[in-house]
């Protein structure tokens, strides 16, 4: 099992929808895509392709595979392509999901705490916002995990367990002021769930901490939050 080491301990960002159709001349600043790289060049989830022509991040692009990118938007080639300046990369790891009845007997759904902060289908994968507390300069790796239930009569829905394992890193009430709360994405390899131009009902389950989200609440529940992920093409 592949674990997950977080890159960046921060505010999620936010992404933007890129909705824009520009003209020739323009410069859009600070835009936030989670893309991926194909062929030396940046597809953007939305289906933008994205030329590097400046790079302040001196980032290899042949060393990452799917990525969360801040770029000013410069200028919009004859093709169709952006023309960027490349301000920050950080990579997401991909994963394939597990099924619930591929555990073993006793082995649970549901075991550290871990936040989710949002869930939706693009680029042809299941992309989670997640927080946990991770320890104050541990390089130890975390494994998140996307366990899926198939619904086993009609009238239930798909359910996903967003599972996190802190590999022995557990914060208490007695040891908080040692821990972070960090962020990041992750991508699931999940597209079998959510056919073109489709609406899927769903059913997301994690745990956390009661109240005010933090370990000083000490109890731990297990929330769930249904919801509709859209995938429009």
């Amino acid at each position: 099992m592949k674990k997950f080491l977080i890159l960046f301990a921060a505010t999620l960002i936010g992404m933007s929808a890129c909705d824009f159709t520009p003209e020739e001349s323009f410069v859009i600043y600070n835009d936030t895509e989670l893309c991926s790289v194909v062929n030396g060049k940046i597809l953007t989830d939305n289906n933008l392709i994205y030329e590097v022509v400046e790079n302040e991040a001196n980032a290899k692009l042949e060393d990452y595979d799917r990525v969360v990118i801040v770029c000013d938007i410069v200028k919009l080639n004859q093709d169709g392509s952006y023309q960027i300046k490349l301000k920050s990369i950080s990579k997401i790891q991909t994963k394939d999901f597990l099924e619930s009845t591929s555990l073993s007997e006793g082995e649970a759904l549901s075991m550290d705490p871990i936040s989710l902060q949002s869930i939706w289908f693009s680029g042809g994968y299941l992309n989670i916002g997640f927080a946990f507390y991770a320890k104050t300069g541990s390089t130890n790796p975390h494994t998140i995990d996307l366990i899926v239930q198939r619904p086993s009569e009609a009238g239930e829905k798909l359910t996903f367990y967003l599972r996190h394992n802190a590999e022995g890193e557990n914060v208490t009430e007695n040891n908080f002021d040692d821990y972070n709360l960090v962020g990041s994405y992750i991508s699931f390899r999940a597209e079998e769930f959510f056919p073109a131009n489709s609406s899927t009902e769903i059913d997301v389950k994690w745990v956390w901490y009661r109240d005010n989200g933090t370990p000083d609440s000490a109890d731990v529940i297990e929330f769930s939050e249904t919801g509709t992920i859209e995938r429009k093409n």
